[in-house]
């Protein structure tokens, strides 16, 4: 009797969410990875969940599949008449990344929408704004945005940033009264296995040894920095007992001029693709020579300091807010060249440096942004 109305309990506070967001060579994996983990932790308590996708080239759109959601996937349109920009979508600095004017855009999610009627519309994608949310309104009973640029205008109930240093002050002209903003690393949307495996990390760590490197630029690595970032490696004599891990996003390749460092390192290394481990090769390492995406809340939630590359403009102010809190050094492309990654990286050899670093970095979020989040869909 108890489980049966438990059953009913949760049959009658379950809702529908829809999530509007795009992956692709230029966009990255960043907003479909961070929608599907709170999709997931929105499913694991009972609420139902599907996509709305664009099938920009490079899309991981099969991975939403893979686990399991519906994915309703939107053809980049080919049509002078839908590339028009839209109204104020020449405002958006991101606007190529939608592959169709945004009110075209609108009809096909509202198409879908019509016949669905969602409790919420979940959106993450910088090129849709105030114009789209209204266009699409009529068919949810609320919206939720996902942002960290704050570059413009929303329609909505609740707005996520979860970036270090996101301030009330960017979005309060840019959201209406009645929204909840819920701001900073505390609400980072990350896999459950970064908060199980903490602790675990923490003690690891604990001594400062730097034994295990993990190299990794997320989905597509666009500027090749993996291959410049192991050139730079091979010119330092590296202690014998550290061991290199080479982690390659869904659109990487493992082409001919990466392969040939199993040579250059003579068994130090390692190379993956499309892992599921992540949260266990972070628990591993000691230091990440990284882009600054969303993979950053990550690294903190486990103590990993990190060697910051920045490869996309939004993400200049996660670097500079990760080095100013002392969780890591921030470089660019032309350090692999002149000398300076060299020296920056054998700064980690000291074991106060690394142990100092490893502690900032676990200060900035502890990985239970989802979690936190869930209930905030019932107020």
């Amino acid at each position: 009797m108890v489980q049966f109305a438990i059953q009913v309990l949760n049959a009658s506070i379950s809702m529908y969410f829809v999530f509007r967001a795009d992956s692709s060579f230029d966009i990255g994996t960043g907003h479909i990875m961070r929608c599907m983990t709170l999709a997931n932790a929105l499913r694991d308590v009972g609420h139902e969940c599907s996509f709305i996708c664009k099938n920009h080239y490079g899309n991981i759109n099969s991975l939403l599949l893979e686990n399991d959601f519906e994915v309703h996937e939107l053809q980049v349109s080919n049509s002078k008449n839908n590339l028009v920009l839209g109204r104020n979508m020449d405002q958006l600095s991101h606007h190529c990344w939608l592959g169709s004017s945004w009110d075209h855009d609108a009809y096909l999610t509202n198409n879908i929408l019509d016949k669905r009627n969602p409790d919420w519309v979940i959106v993450d994608h910088y090129a849709l704004d105030i114009s789209w949310h209204k266009q699409v309104r009529s068919n949810t009973k609320k919206i939720m945005v996902i942002d960290d640029i704050a570059d413009r205008h929303h329609d909505c109930e609740i707005l996520l940033d979860q970036n270090l240093g996101a301030d009330i002050g960017d979005y309060i002209k840019l959201v209406p009264k009645k929204c909840r903003l819920f701001l900073g690393p505390e609400y980072a949307l990350l896999r459950p296995e970064f908060k199980r495996l903490r602790e675990e990390s923490l003690f690891k760590k604990r001594f400062g040894e730097l034994r295990h490197i993990l190299i990794n630029f997320g989905g597509g690595d666009k500027l090749n920095l993996t291959e410049k970032v192991l050139k730079s490696l091979s010119k330092i004599k590296l202690p014998k007992n550290i061991q290199i891990d080479v982690v390659l996003g869904p659109q990487g390749s493992l082409g001919a001029n990466i392969s040939s460092f199993r040579d250059v390192f003579c068994g130090q290394i390692k190379f993956s693709k499309s892992i599921t481990n992540m949260a266990e090769i972070m628990t591993s390492a000691d230091l990440a020579i990284s882009a600054a995406g969303s993979t950053s809340w990550e690294r903190c939630a486990l103590g990993l300091p990190a060697i910051i590359f920045s490869i996309a403009d939004n993400q200049k102010k996660i670097t500079e807010n990760i080095v100013k809190n002392g969780a890591g050094i921030s470089l660019c492309e032309l350090s692999l060249t002149n000398g300076e990654f060299e020296a920056s990286f054998q700064k980690f050899y000291s074991r106060d440096v690394l142990l100092s670093y490893s502690k900032a970095a676990s200060k900035i979020t502890e990985g239970c942004g989802a979690s936190a989040l869930i209930g905030k869909f019932n107020d």
